[in-house]
């Protein structure tokens, strides 16, 4: 099976409900996957770790997470749901974020930012 994982290394402002925020990075699924794999895994914790070696303290952090179209709405709704509560958890068992700090927000495939696969993602904003 193609492993469908991209990592962007973007960083940009953004205004989100009035804040600022920057995207620390987006992760993609395979097809109604919604688990942290362990490649993901090891580039979050290297980002994270990144930040917090230069003193920078996340004390903010919004999860947004999406899907393909392919389903139903309902069952999209529910997908994206559990890729934002995996990584709420990773993030905050892993990461040693505070999971107060943690915003987790899902949009099914409401937010399409192209065709297919490159619509299975999660985008981890920091505020």
């Amino acid at each position: 099976m193609r492993n469908f994982l991209f990592l962007a290394l973007l960083v940009f402002s953004n205004a989100i409900l009035g804040q600022e925020s920057s995207l620390l990075l987006s992760v993609n699924y395979p097809s109604n996957a919604f688990d942290v794999s362990p490649e993901m895994a090891k580039m979050i914790r290297a980002k994270v770790d990144s930040l917090q070696a230069e003193g920078d303290a996340i004390t903010a952090v919004e999860i947004v997470s999406h899907t393909d179209s392919v389903g139903s709405f309902d069952y999209n709704q529910q997908l994206s749901s559990q890729r934002a509560e995996a990584m709420t958890h990773f993030l905050s068992t892993q990461c040693q974020i505070p999971k107060e700090a943690i915003v987790p927000r899902f949009y099914g495939f409401t937010q399409p930012i192209g065709e297919g696969e490159v619509n299975r993602r999660t985008e981890i904003h920091l505020h």
